[in-house]
C-alpha cells in the first residue's frame, strides 16, 4: 500500500513538471509563430501584385465609369466631361461611341481593362504624340468611322507621310470644342508646325488670317493626297483664288494675261514684305520702287534678311484700279538686309540690292545716325534713274533735302 502511494506521488510530481513545461513552452511557441504570421501577411500584397493582368484585348466591366474614376481632371487643354458635349456622345446615334451598343471611351481608345488594372499609359491608345503607338495606329480609331469626304485621300496625304496622326491636330476633350474646326482658332493649330507662316501673316499685304476672318482650310485641303502639291481645295491655284475672288474669273473683254496663267505671278497668298521708297526723278515726282520678297528670315533680333524676287515699279502714269496705280512687276534677284531692332525703333541700316532679268541693277541704302534715320543712297542702273539722292526723315514731320540737280537749279 505504501509502495502504491509512492508511485501515485511520483506520477503526480511528473504531471506537475509536464504542466510547468507546457506553460513555459506556450509563450515560446506563440513568439515563434508571430514572425511566420508577419511573413505571411507581407507576402499577401506580393501575391496580389503577381496576379496576372487582363489581356490587352479585354474591355473594362463598367465602360466610361471605369475611365472617369481616374480621368476626371479639367484644364485649359483637357476636360473629360467635354466629350459629352460632342456628337460622339449622342445617345440615339448608333454610329456614336456612346450610342446604343457603343463601347463608349473604349470605342476610340481601345480595350481598357489592362490599363485600368496597371495604370500604365502604354497599355492603351491615348491618341497623343507621347503614345507608344505608331501614328497609323493612333489614327485608326478615327478613320474607322471618318472615312468618306475629305478623309478619303488621307492615306496618300503629305501630313500622313510625315507621320502625323489625327490627334496631332484634333482634340475631342476641350470645353470649347475642337480648336482646328473653328475659323478663329484653327491657324494657331497649324502654326504649331508651320511657324514661318505665322510670320508671313503678320506682313502688311496678306489675307486677314490674323484677324480671324479666314482660316487655313479656306484655301488648303489638309487631308488631300500629295498629288496636290500645295494641298489646295481646288485642282489649280487660280480655281482656288477665284472661288472667293469671283470677279477676277472672267471671261473679260480685255484679259490680263498673268491672271489666266497663275495668280501667284503677281500675288503671294501668305503675304509679302516690301522695302519701298519714292525716287527723286525730275521727270516724275511720284515714281516709287519696291524691293519685294517672301520667306524673310530673322537669324537674331538684330538681323533680318529678305530674299528679293521682284521689283515693283510704280508711278502716276501707271494704269489704275479702284483709283490706285498698279505697279509694273519686274522679276529680279537680290536681297535686303536690315540691321537693328525694328520693333524698338532702333534700325541702324537697311541695304537692298537687286538685278532684274535684263541686267538692270537697283540699290537702296538707309543709314541711321541715331535719330532720325537718314537715307544715304537710292540708285538704279542706267538707263532708268541716274541721280544720287539723299533724304532725311524726321518724325513726326518729314524733311527732305534737295538733290544735286535741285541744288544746281
Amino acid at each position: 500500500m505504501a509502495a502504491l502511494r509512492g508511485r501515485i506521488g511520483a506520477l503526480l510530481a511528473l504531471a506537475g513538471l509536464l504542466g510547468c513545461a507546457g506553460v513555459w513552452a506556450q509563450p515560446a511557441a506563440t513568439a515563434a509563430s508571430a514572425p511566420a504570421a508577419d511573413a505571411s501577411a507581407a507576402s499577401a500584397p506580393a501575391q496580389r501584385a503577381r496576379k496576372p493582368l487582363p489581356p490587352r484585348e479585354q474591355y473594362s466591366d463598367e465602360g466610361a465609369d471605369t475611365c472617369l474614376g481616374c480621368h476626371d481632371d479639367v484644364s485649359s487643354t483637357y476636360s473629360a466631361g467635354a466629350i459629352f458635349k460632342t456628337k460622339h456622345a449622342f445617345r440615339k446615334d448608333a454610329r456614336a461611341p456612346f450610342g446604343p451598343g457603343g463601347l463608349q471611351c473604349e470605342a476610340c481608345h481601345g480595350p481598357g481593362a489592362r490599363h485600368a488594372a496597371s495604370k500604365n499609359p502604354d497599355s492603351i491608345n491615348s491618341l497623343k504624340r507621347t503614345s507608344s503607338q505608331t501614328p497609323q495606329e493612333r489614327s485608326q480609331p478615327c478613320l474607322g468611322c471618318h472615312q468618306a469626304g475629305a478623309r478619303i485621300g488621307w492615306h496618300a496625304s503629305s501630313h500622313e507621310r510625315n507621320n502625323l496622326a489625327c490627334g496631332d491636330c484634333h482634340t475631342m476633350h476641350r470645353d470649347h470644342g475642337d480648336a482646328v474646326l473653328a475659323k478663329a482658332s484653327q491657324p494657331e493649330v497649324c502654326f504649331a508646325c508651320h511657324r514661318q507662316k505665322r510670320a508671313d501673316f503678320e506682313k502688311t499685304s496678306t489675307h486677314p488670317v490674323r484677324f480671324g476672318l479666314m482660316s487655313c482650310s479656306d484655301c488648303h485641303a489638309v487631308h488631300a493626297p500629295t498629288s496636290n502639291t500645295a494641298l489646295l481645295i481646288k485642282p489649280s491655284l487660280n480655281q482656288t483664288c477665284t472661288s472667293c475672288h469671283a470677279d477676277k474669273r472672267g471671261p473679260l473683254l480685255w484679259e490680263h494675261q498673268p491672271v489666266t496663267e497663275d495668280c501667284s505671278l503677281c500675288h503671294s497668298a501668305h503675304g509679302r514684305a516690301y522695302f519701298t521708297i519714292a525716287l527723286d526723278d525730275p521727270a516724275d515726282h511720284n515714281h516709287i520702287i519696291s524691293f519685294s520678297g517672301e520667306g524673310g528670315r530673322r537669324s537674331n533680333e538684330y538681323l533680318y534678311e529678305l530674299p528679293v524676287d521682284r521689283m515693283l515699279l510704280n508711278s502716276k502714269h501707271r494704269p489704275k484700279v479702284d483709283g490706285l496705280p498698279v505697279p509694273f512687276v519686274e522679276s529680279s534677284a537680290g536681297v535686303c538686309t536690315q540691321l537693328g531692332n525694328f520693333a524698338a525703333g532702333e534700325v541702324s541700316s537697311i541695304a537692298c540690292s537687286a538685278t532684274d532679268k535684263n541686267g538692270k541693277r537697283y540699290e537702296m541704302r538707309f543709314e541711321s545716325d541715331g535719330s532720325p534715320i537718314t537715307v544715304r543712297r537710292v540708285r538704279s542702273g542706267p538707263p532708268t534713274i541716274r541721280l544720287l539722292i539723299r533724304w532725311v526723315y524726321s518724325w513726326p514731320n518729314t524733311e527732305v533735302s534737295k538733290s544735286p540737280s535741285e541744288q544746281a537749279a
